[in-house]
């Protein structure tokens, strides 16, 4: 893709230097895409400097370790009903504190109980059924089916 115009009334540098390959010779065109590479990596720099510099991370807001969200807005959050948020708070589960009849679940708290990768919310719940193949024998439930 091409400029509409070269800069500076200056002649169209890709004309140009379709013109010098077209008529070169074999080692004049070994010499020119060395040059060309060299080019590439400077313009790829000089983008990668110029999008950086402006990506400035955010600073965070000092607010938010004071901030609270209701179940309801963690329900809606992490697509969960309100009432399992609820239960999560009530058995402990999930980092809350209760205010009156009110439940306040931290941001920060919420944040760090997230990025907890490997956290398994109902493992509280293990239990051994009671196999249907030999009598006495047992094996965990299967949660996924």
């Amino acid at each position: 893709m091409r400029s509409a115009a070269p800069p500076d009334g200056d002649t169209d540098p890709l004309a140009a230097l379709e013109r010098t390959a077209s008529g070169a010779e074999p080692a004049k065109l070994v010499q020119l895409l060395g040059d060309l590479e060299r080019v590439k990596a400077s313009l790829w720099q000089r983008l990668l400097v110029a999008t950086t510099s402006r990506a400035v991370p955010e600073a965070p807001d000092p607010g938010s370790e004071l901030r609270h969200l209701t179940p309801q807005q963690v329900g809606e959050i992490l697509s969960l009903k309100a009432a399992y948020v609820h239960e999560l708070c009530r058995t402990g589960r999930i980092p809350a504190m209760k205010s009156g009849k009110y439940w306040m679940i931290p941001v920060a708290g919420l944040r760090r109980w997230l990025a907890y990768q490997n956290r398994d919310v109902d493992g509280g719940l293990r239990t051994n059924l009671e196999s249907l193949d030999s009598p006495g024998s047992t094996r965990p439930i299967s949660r996924t089916g």
